[in-house]
């Protein structure tokens, strides 16, 4: 028999530990077909948005949002490509779908 045809190929490929950066809900996002371009999502740093974080997203071709330092993290709209080239930064902590917030009463 002939070997079973490769799957689709994941959006960004990335060692596991860098990938376990993202959370469930934007690894999904950005595996669907086709992926949201670009993205919008949170970034969580050790002690919240520093000057050089904005740099690093906007030399991405990112924008930020928000900043959201009570949860030493930030929003970003950002290009797929801008997010592979962003994983590997030891800054970032972690990478989240970035969604409305819904009250519900």
């Amino acid at each position: 028999t002939a070997p079973a045809a490769p799957g689709p190929r994941p959006a960004v490929e990335a060692a596991a530990e860098v990938l376990d950066k993202l959370d469930p809900v934007l690894k999904e996002a950005i595996n669907a077909s086709p992926p949201p371009d670009p993205l919008r999502l949170m970034i969580r740093t050790p002690d919240g948005l520093q000057p050089a974080d904005q740099a690093k997203v906007e030399a991405a071709g990112g924008t930020v949002l928000a900043n959201l330092d009570i949860v030493q993290s930030f929003s970003v709209e950002l290009p797929l490509e801008g997010l592979k080239g962003l994983l590997n930064e030891p800054r970032f902590l972690s990478f989240h779908h970035d969604a409305p917030l819904l009250r519900l009463d």
